[in-house]
């Protein structure tokens, strides 16, 4: 109910800007072309998610969200207040933000509880900003390649329907955190690669600059129900946990 109210309350003041916008500029009160109109105003979308995600993390009490809300709405607020004219950042300096890493690895230190407590079930493997998460019971295990540009990916294998078959999981994105819960007692192999961030497969962990780790579960050739995932990341986390 709260996911529910709050996309609403989004989708709402999204719809009510951008009207106001549309109409200051047809009766004249402000003069912009209307592709003038998206570059001066884009930020303001990156500030609305961030903000989003921001609140439905708080709401949940859980991990997932909260770095890809704070990153943008801290770009947004920028972008914005590069429209202002109090500072020159345009949108290509997004790689000045690196030291927000900083602050993420800071704050995960205080807590190692990275499971999401999102529920849902993700029907499209390719999203620009947003979270893709598979967690609901007997949902339906094939073949995937995942493309994320800024947001999380949580899949719980453990209650997945797991063909008798091997199974093979792309995972590709951007920035995020990677979480993947897997049964004790399934075949897995997994090659992992992140180039700024940390990684942690079934408690080897590793963080910094071009991390790659990869891990074979004993008998794994020999086994014909198995699950082979292959993951790359930008900047973020992934985290592979045995349930």
């Amino acid at each position: 109910m709260k996911q529910f109210t709050l996309n609403r309350v989004f989708s709402a003041l999204l719809l009510i800007l951008f009207g106001i916008l549309l109409l200051l500029v047809n009766i004249g009160v402000i003069s912009l072309e209307i592709n003038n109109l998206f570059v001066t105003f884009y930020p303001v979308l990156f500030l609305l998610v961030g903000f989003k995600w921001l609140v439905e993390s708080i709401l949940s009490k859980g991990q997932s969200g909260w770095f890809g809300g704070f990153f943008l709405l801290l770009f947004g607020a920028l972008l914005s207040l590069d429209r202002l004219g109090y500072t020159t950042f345009a949108f290509w300096d997004v790689w000045k933000l690196w030291p927000v890493l900083l602050i993420y690895f800071g704050m995960k230190l205080f807590s190692k509880d990275k499971k999401s407590v999102t529920i849902s079930f993700a029907k499209k493997d390719s999203v620009a900003i947003g979270d893709y998460v598979s967690n609901s019971e007997n949902w339906s295990l094939e073949d995937k390649k995942i493309k994320l540009g800024i947001g999380n990916v949580h899949l719980d294998f453990s209650k997945a329907f797991i063909p008798d078959q091997e199974t093979k999981i792309d995972i590709s994105g951007w920035v995020g955190d990677v979480t993947l819960l897997v049964p004790e007692d399934l075949a897995v192999k997994v090659d992992a690669t992140v180039k700024t961030g940390s990684i942690e497969i079934f408690d080897n962990e590793s963080d910094g600059l071009n991390r790659s780790y990869s891990y074979k579960s004993e008998g794994y050739d020999e086994e014909t129900r198995k699950l082979t995932i292959n993951i790359n990341l930008s900047v973020g986390s992934i985290q592979v946990e045995k349930v």
